[in-house]
């Protein structure tokens, strides 16, 4: 993974606003960037290039610079709220057809999996998460609303790379009707 990409997951989850990220360590010492949407494993290189950083919350620029940043999930939350979802079980998910504008800012992405199931999750996220993210999207196992993860095609089970929540629906998602759509790719 290159900065530029760690930047645009940290924009996409401040909605245009400052790209804060958390630098936390699993207990194994695997090192992570997490906010409380998800999280994305750091490779050593990239972890080089940002100048090996403590656990803590920092801003980062486009380049990769870190500067110390405010915000309220600190390394240990990213640890033990986060991190555990990456070995949960899994079905594996592809991006549908279908994007939904919400708002001016905001639009979803309609994701399915092979039962016929759909989740959401936000468009700019979903993107960031899938541009940066080692291996293939997987659904963690129980239900629409659980989050997303990207691990091996070929290893179901092992530990996921990345992690993303899903948007809550008050009913199980579906692709909306035809006036409701904003982009058929």
């Amino acid at each position: 993974m290159i900065p530029r990409a760690l930047y645009q997951m940290a924009r996409a989850v401040g909605y245009g606003g400052p790209a804060i990220l958390t630098i936390a360590t699993h207990p194994d010492g695997s090192r992570y960037a997490g906010w409380p949407v998800g999280c994305i494993r750091l490779d050593h290189l990239l972890l080089e290039v940002l100048g090996d950083p403590a656990d803590g919350t920092y801003r980062i620029a486009p380049d990769g610079r870190l500067t110390p940043g405010v915000g309220n999930y600190p390394a240990d939350t990213v640890v033990r709220r986060i991190l555990p979802y990456l070995e949960q079980a899994r079905t594996p998910v592809e991006a549908s057809p279908w994007i939904r504008q919400v708002s001016a800012k905001i639009r979803h992405q309609l994701i399915g999996t092979p039962d016929g199931r759909y989740t959401i999750a936000d468009l700019a996220q979903w993107e960031a998460w899938a541009d940066a993210a080692d291996g293939v999207p997987w659904q963690l196992d129980g239900g629409p609303h659980r989050p997303l993860v990207w691990a091996p095609a070929d290893d179901p089970s092992g530990r996921a790379t990345a992690m993303l929540t899903t948007i809550y629906a008050p009913t199980d998602p579906a692709p909306p009707a035809p006036e409701a759509l904003d982009v058929a790719r």
